[in-house]
């Protein structure tokens, strides 16, 4: 009984579409300035004690002896130390669980 021309169609998977893109576009770009954030406040990890080990450091190992650090790597809640040990050669270990100390 509603004359055509007063009748207006909307495509209603159109709109749904565009809202969901919008609210995807959205949230990615949260996460992403999140992420972003996060980056940019990293601390390097420090060792239980909260000793920080960096490139050129002397160190002592109760079973390879003296050391000089080659590379500090982060890795979870940790560093992995490569170390050129004077009597032993390079070794990788963590350094909360490897017992060394600096010189």
């Amino acid at each position: 009984e509603i004359k055509k021309d007063l009748i207006e169609k909307i495509d209603a998977t159109a709109g749904a579409a565009s809202q969901q893109d919008n609210a995807i576009g959205t949230v990615g770009s949260i996460g992403l300035a999140q992420q972003l954030s996060k980056k940019n406040s990293f601390s390097k990890p420090q060792s239980k004690n909260g000793i920080v080990f960096t490139v050129g450091d002397r160190v002592k190992h109760s079973v390879f002896g003296d050391g000089t650090v080659l590379k500090v790597t982060p890795a979870a809640n940790d560093n992995m130390l490569e170390i050129a040990f004077d009597k032993v050669g390079t070794k990788r270990v963590m350094a909360n669980f490897a017992k060394i100390t600096k010189l």
